[in-house]
């Protein structure tokens, strides 16, 4: 069952628009056109409900927010170095909004846009415009993301198309803690990941090209261990992000299990599926005090953000994963959260 509701007006005086996806099972997910945002995600446990993903309670806390709270992000999610790219011998420059860097889609991006949305079937389907220029990127760009909620599976469908040639790069923000949104740190949490290392950064968290391999460092997630346990920020590839916020290289190719992650206190378990060949998985070592929904408050390592993606800044490496859209293709990748 899906029910829709107004949310409430942002401050384009525009209204925004909220649907509640009820699947048979119990679970439930909240949908905002505030940038396609997951609002809310509640799944059934022995110990009752549990709403596993930060939000906020009002549009004017989304509009307020810099932590991009469950949103679709993009043109290109993740950062572009230098906020600058050449394709095909010509140089755009977009827009810079973190160190010199573009984190994103820049400055308003795709998450700070109020898209169009509506049930179609079992789904939630939102789709949105962005025009040639928008944020220094080239070309008219349209995406879509289908959400749809069944036997405790959250999936999300992607798809976009361009005008001109143009990196696209879409990702779900969602951050999760399995004990339940505002019920402390993750840092207990269990987690393993199917990685063989994480791309190098230098102190901006921009690529430079090189791997660290997993084995014999605190990326290691081969075998499940708590979040925290290796979490040393003395160490500079993660003192560099306050914590864990780093893009691991996937095995394997195709759909397939890139992670576990499982709560310390409910035992709820979580795995993550796509067919992307990375994820960014941040920690929150970085994220603020500030007030979230139902009266909890969330601050440092309240949650953990699994950002499905191509390898940041890949417009930039010739060694990653080709990252241009091109006209007449359409960009599709799909991620699922699965519950146990």
């Amino acid at each position: 069952m899906i029910e829709e509701f107004v949310f409430g007006r942002n401050s384009a005086d525009e209204i925004v628009r909220a649907f509640r996806i009820r699947a048979e099972d119990g679970s439930s997910v909240t949908l905002l056109t505030w940038g396609a945002t997951i609002q809310s995600l509640v799944i059934p446990t022995e110990n009752g409900p549990l709403d596993v993903v930060l939000g906020y309670d009002s549009i004017e806390q989304y509009e307020k927010g810099t932590c991009y709270l469950g949103t679709v992000v993009g043109r290109v999610g993740n950062r572009i170095g230098g906020s600058a790219f050449t394709v095909d011998g010509r140089e755009y420059h977009v827009t810079p909004n973190e160190r010199g860097n573009c984190l994103h889609g820049g400055a308003r991006g795709l998450s700070r846009k109020n898209w169009d949305g509506k049930a179609e079937g079992d789904s939630v389907v939102f789709t949105v415009r962005s025009a040639d220029g928008e944020e220094g990127f080239p070309g008219d760009f349209t995406a879509q993301v289908r959400y749809t909620l069944k036997d405790r599976v959250l999936s999300i469908e992607y798809e976009a198309q361009v005008s001109a040639p143009c990196p696209v790069n879409l990702t779900s923000h969602g951050y999760y803690n399995l004990n339940g949104a505002g019920s402390g740190t993750v840092l207990d949490h269990e987690m393993q990941v199917d990685a063989f290392g994480v791309t190098e950064t230098d102190a901006a968290l921009i690529p430079t090209g090189e791997i660290i391999p997993a084995e014999g460092t605190p990326f290691d997630f081969r075998r499940s261990k708590p979040i925290g346990r290796d979490l040393d920020e003395s160490y500079a590839p993660i003192g560099y992000g306050k914590g864990y916020d780093h893009n691991f290289c996937l095995n394997g190719t195709g759909f397939r299990r890139a992670m576990t992650l499982k709560g310390d206190r409910t035992g709820l378990e979580m795995e993550v599926w796509t067919d992307l060949p990375g994820i960014q998985i941040y920690s929150s070592g970085a994220y603020p005090d500030e007030p979230g929904k139902g009266g909890k408050t969330y601050g440092r390592f309240c949650a953990v953000a699994l950002e499905t993606q191509n390898y940041p800044d890949a417009v930039n490496q010739a060694s990653f994963p080709e990252s241009v859209l091109r006209p007449g293709e359409t960009y599709r990748t799909r991620t699922e959260y699965r519950f146990l």
